[in-house]
Parts: structure tokens; sequence; C-alpha cells
């Protein structure tokens, strides 16, 4: 699939094609750095030549190109359709991404492991002070290596913050740490990474009109905002399995003191204005005299002032308002957490030829979003899995219970497998004997 438009592109397993590998496994390896496990499924790749990372657009060189057997390394110059092979000091390609050659224009990306958002996490900090910046860099390297790890630093504390998809992932992860690098380190608090949903349907118009250094600023801005459904079909949205609602309790109002930094919620943006009719109205800047007083030397040959509609405002203005919108996403009203499975509508809108410029539409848009969110229902959503357990059948109805009562979690299917394992011999035996 090519990155940028999602179409399907088809290449042959030929050597004469375009380059396209996936980077299946990258190992980060103390003593020999980054090593990038990959196969070649068309075309063919040379040693000392230029790769691009589909998804990124990063361009990496090259310098050795590796053959392994078990734990042996053979240099080599060359590798074709469906081999397999390494390549070390590449630090642009994590695990599952795609890459082609240096001046392909189509950014071919193959469909790899699908990673789930994490669950938990928490600050981890080094026992000595000096180690600082070595954690940082062996942090980066194992998140390459593991996609379903993230690191980010906490803007308010400043202190780094690991993610992933639960307590024992991390302890493992501070464990290597110390065996493989030497570093100890400490975890703290472990965190479980909520979110926050709107649960019902609100609009609001915010006027802002202000005036600052002598100048009148104006902007107005109509939002709505809507619960998306586990049923829509959105794939802006996140996974509706992964987040179902929780309920507040003493623990999770405890753990607020920090939340995902850096996490970017997925939300839906639907400009509706640009269905209405353009609409806008001519007022005389003499009959305004603190409006004439306050004009711009380039500002000051103006005869009228055009109150117009949003779906004539510069590109510009509609931008700066997505933009304060999703990043209002990323702290919730209940709890700080990022907000999900929401869509927003920019209803309606006015703008200045005189009075507005983007920064007082990015702080319209900000207090917009924080009136709707003081008038909605907010719900806390909780982090869930899909897991499939067997148990002997005179357990059965005690981990039932277990699950659905105090666990909080929905039973999805039942199976029978010895039967169904009966019935599978079954088969196999009656065409055995047919044969």
């Amino acid at each position: 699939m090519e990155h940028t438009t999602n179409q399907k592109i088809y290449r042959f397993s030929n050597p004469k094609d375009k380059l396209c590998a996936f980077a299946f496994k990258v190992v980060a390896d103390p003593t020999k750095g980054l090593i990038t496990f990959f196969r070649i499924y068309s075309g063919t790749l040379k040693n000392r030549t230029k790769i691009q990372n589909s998804k990124t657009g990063k361009v990496e060189k090259i310098t050795q190109l590796l053959r392994m057997t078990a734990d042996e390394t053979c240099n080599i110059e060359e590798l074709g359709v469906g081999d397999i092979g390494a390549v070390t000091g590449i630090d642009g390609i994590r695990s599952g991404d795609t890459f082609v050659q240096e001046n392909d224009t189509e950014r071919v990306i193959l469909s790899g492991v699908s990673i789930p958002p994490p669950v938990f996490f928490c600050s981890i900090e080094t026992e000595m002070s000096r180690d600082q910046k070595q954690l940082e860099k062996i942090l980066r390297d194992l998140s390459f290596e593991d996609p379903s790890l993230t690191i980010t630093e906490n803007n308010e504390t400043g202190q780094i913050e690991i993610s992933g998809m639960g307590e024992l992932h991390l302890e493992i992860l501070r464990d290597r740490i110390e065996l493989d690098y030497g570093i100890k380190t400490s975890l703290g608090t472990m965190r479980v990474a909520y979110r926050e949903s709107i649960a019902d349907t609100r609009s609001y118009t915010m006027t802002l009109e202000k005036i600052v250094n002598g100048r009148q600023f104006f902007a107005e801005v109509t939002l709505g905002i809507e619960r998306v459904e586990d049923d829509d079909n959105y794939n802006d949205i996140e996974d509706p399995d992964d987040f179902q609602v929780g309920n507040l309790s003493e623990k999770t109002t405890a753990d607020t003191s920090t939340s995902l930094s850096n996490y970017k919620p997925k939300n839906l943006i639907i400009k509706d204005f640009l269905k209405k009719e353009k609409r806008s109205t001519k007022m005389k800047i003499e009959d305004n005299a603190e409006l004439k007083k306050s004009l711009r030397r380039d500002q000051r040959s103006e005869e009228y002032e055009v109150v117009k509609s949003l779906d004539t405002a510069p590109r510009e203005m509609i931008k700066v308002i997505e933009e304060s919108i999703r990043t209002n996403f990323e702290s919730g009203p209940l709890l700080g957490y990022p907000v999900i499975k929401n869509r927003i509508r920019i209803l309606d809108g006015k703008w200045s030829s005189i009075r507005s410029d983007e920064l007082t539409f990015k702080e319209c848009a900000a207090k917009c979003m924080r009136k709707l969110f003081e008038q909605s229902k907010v719900q806390l959503m909780e982090p869930y899995m899909r897991a499939e357990i067997e148990v002997p059948e005179i357990s059965l109805s005690d981990v039932l219970s277990n699950i659905s009562g105090k666990k909080g979690g929905k039973i999805l299917s039942i199976d029978n497998v010895k039967e169904k394992f009966t019935d599978e011999i079954g088969k196999l035996a009656f065409n055995l004997h047919r044969h």
C-alpha cells in the first residue's frame, strides 16, 4: 500500500523490479549496536547503497550488508528476492517498517503487526546521575527493537516515562538494562493508561472579542461534539476493543499526577461549515471610533470592515482551529488523560477582514473546547484486552463468575475444546478409512 494515498501497489517477486523489503526484527546489541533483520520481497539490495524508510521518508546508507547464520555473520555484496539479511549502523528503521530505494517515489508499506496502544506507564530513573544520557540512548535503541515500548518525556516533571503492555513488560525492560548494559535503574509508581471520552452530544458558540495593546481582535467558532459508537467504522478512531467504560476509584484518583506525555489521541474532525451558504456583513469603519483608532498603518485606507462566514476564511485560520482542537483532546477534563472516541464538528464561525488573525482563532477554539468539556458528561475509559483461557470443566463456573464479576470482564464465547478435538480426530479417522 502506498504511504500517502493508501492505494494498493503491486510489486512482483522479480529481481528486476523495484526494491521492497520488510524489517521484521531490530535487535539492540550492547556491542554491535542496532542490527536490523529484513527480508526482500522484490528487487535487489546492494551493499553501500542508500535506502528510504517508507513510513518516515528518512534515507539511510548501508555500510555493512550481512547474511546471518545463527550467531555467525558473513559480509555480502548483494541480496535478492526471498533472501533474509541484516544491516548494522542504521537507526532510522524500527521493527515492522518497510524500506525501498532512495529515489523511489512510491513509498510502499507492507502490512506488519498491529501494535495496540500501551496500557501501563511509569517513570524510570538511574541510580547514578552520570548514567542519564546513556540511559536515554539505550531506551531509544530498545524502542526500535520493541514497537510496543514507548519512550516519552513528561513536560511537567522532566522525567523519562516508559509505557508498555503491562507491569511485567516494564520490569523485564528494567532488568535487561541492568544485565546487558550494567546500569541500575528504578521504576516509579506503575500507572494505568486510562482514557476519557465525552458520552453525550453538545454544541457551543464561542465569540472572542478583546483589545491587546490598543488593537481590537475578533473570532467566533461554533463546535459540536459527540461520541463515536463502537459500531461506527472509522479508521481514524482507536480500536473500540482497546478501552471500555470504567469507574472512578480512590486508586484512579491517586494516579492522576501524570499521564502519557506526547500521546496524540485519535478523534474525527468534520468541517460542517463548508456545507453552509456564504454569508457576510459590511460595516463602515467610520462608525466605530475605537476600531478606527486601533487600525494598523496598512489598514487605515480601508473603508469597511467585512465580517464573513468561516468557509471563506484563509486556510491558515482553519488549520489553527484544528490544531487547537487536537491539543485540547490531549488532556481531558476529568483527570487529565487523553480524550478518545469522539467526533468533533466545526459547525460554523465568523471572521473579520480587519480584526481576525490565527492566534485569536486558536484561543477562541481552545475556549470553546473547554466549554464543551465543562457542559458534557465525561466517562473514564479503562484499557482491556481479549484473552483466551482454557480451564477444566469442573472449574468453569468459578472462572466465569470471577471474570464477569470482580474483574469486570465480558465473556464473548465458550467452546468445548475436548469435543472439538474429538470431532477433528473423528473426521481424520473417517478420511483415512476412505482412502
